[in-house]
């Protein structure tokens, strides 16, 4: 029962919040309240941290451990300032009046995470660009260039909700020229990349909508990571569904591919690494600077410098095809390995198997 109550909490916030507020904070949430009483600001703070976790974590099942349950009955504890916000028209028109934001504090969230057993979803995510369009009675086929179109709304908002950065593309004559309505509506990946190489962008997510007569929905997706393509789609007649079935597998997806362990594995301190290209102390500077700031790294530290190369020792939080996958978003740090198989990763960062990559900029 409890674990049913705590889905219906993070479901409830997941889908009354707007899009406005959650993207440039991953500690804070905006939840609608039914007053300013001390029940139903405890109700209020109860679902924001609920919102919270999910976001830091990536998964949407973090709430529903047993300390996160524990944590969300008593979230007040995790408070660092909250204060009342008025609806607007819109949200009033929608039933909604009254809205708290609260933020939380970070490191006690993420201990709550560390001591949960669940991961943490660092900050440095990819940003997606998402090209919609939809085919219905209505309106006939056409893509989908509002802002405001409930669909893309919707999706922009679940975004925001589970902490994915995402744009829309402008819908120009540069543009349009590269990709027509037909191939955004086939799905075409040669011509959908091509326009969304002036967003620079790894992460491109296509929708395809088609309502019949009946109100009974067929969507498609086509998510595009770097050199990955995930396929998927779902049929409705409730088109609220749509921006969580749109969204959730592809924060999934990514959440799997970037989020780490809220602790350390001991296993993985002092890792050997060469840096390459490094050629002047600015750039030594900049280069520990980087290592040191990344999710995936406790620690790193400085043991020679040869030429134009570095070497130092590194605290490594999670793997190193999960390191790879979060150097490849920054572009400022390339592998200078090729392809490894298992074999070689098992045994990568000893001293006589370092990790080597190549500083970029």
């Amino acid at each position: 029962m409890r674990r049913l109550i705590i889905r219906a909490l993070v479901i409830c916030v997941m889908f009354c919040a707007t899009s406005a507020w959650a993207a440039s904070n991953n500690f804070a949430a905006k939840v609608p309240a039914a007053s300013q009483s001390a029940s139903d600001r405890r109700a209020a703070l109860s679902q924001a941290l609920a919102h919270v976790l999910v976001k830091v974590s990536g998964d949407l099942d973090a709430p529903m451990s047993e300390l996160g349950a524990k944590a969300i009955a008593n979230a007040d504890q995790y408070v660092l300032q909250f204060r009342y916000l008025q609806a607007n028209e819109q949200e009033r028109e929608a039933g909604i009046s009254l809205f708290l934001k609260a933020d939380f504090d970070p490191g006690r969230v993420r201990e709550l995470l560390k001591n949960s057993g669940a991961t943490v979803w660092p900050a440095n995510r990819p940003q997606v660009l998402i090209w919609a369009i939809a085919d219905t009675p209505e309106e006939g086929r056409n893509p989908i260039t509002d802002p405001e179109h409930p669909l893309v709304k919707a999706m922009l908002a679940r975004a925001a909700e589970r902490g994915l950065p995402a744009l829309l593309p402008l819908w120009d004559l540069d543009d349009q020229l590269i990709l027509s309505n037909e191939a955004l509506w086939a799905l075409d990946d040669e011509a959908i990349m091509a326009a969304s190489a002036r967003y620079d962008v790894n992460t491109v997510l296509a929708a395809r909508y088609s309502k019949t007569s009946s109100e009974r929905w067929f969507a498609n997706w086509q998510l595009h990571h770097i050199d990955e393509l995930n396929v998927y789609e779902t049929q409705t007649h409730d088109a609220a569904v749509l921006a969580a079935a749109a969204i959730d597998p592809a924060v999934d997806y990514l959440a799997q591919r970037y989020a780490v362990s809220a602790s350390t594995n001991a296993d993985n301190a002092l890792q050997v690494v060469h840096l390459l290209g490094v050629n002047d102390y600015a750039s030594y500077q900049r280069a520990l600077k980087y290592f040191n700031a990344l999710p995936l790294v406790s620690e790193a530290k400085l043991v020679a410098m040869r030429r134009d190369s570095m070497v130092f020792n590194i605290s490594l939080a999670g793997s190193w095809v999960q390191l790879n996958n979060a150097l490849a978003l920054d572009r400022k740090v390339a592998p200078a390995m090729g392809e490894l198989d298992a074999l070689a990763l098992s045994v990568l960062g000893s001293p006589e198997s370092p990790a080597r990559y190549r500083w970029l900029r």
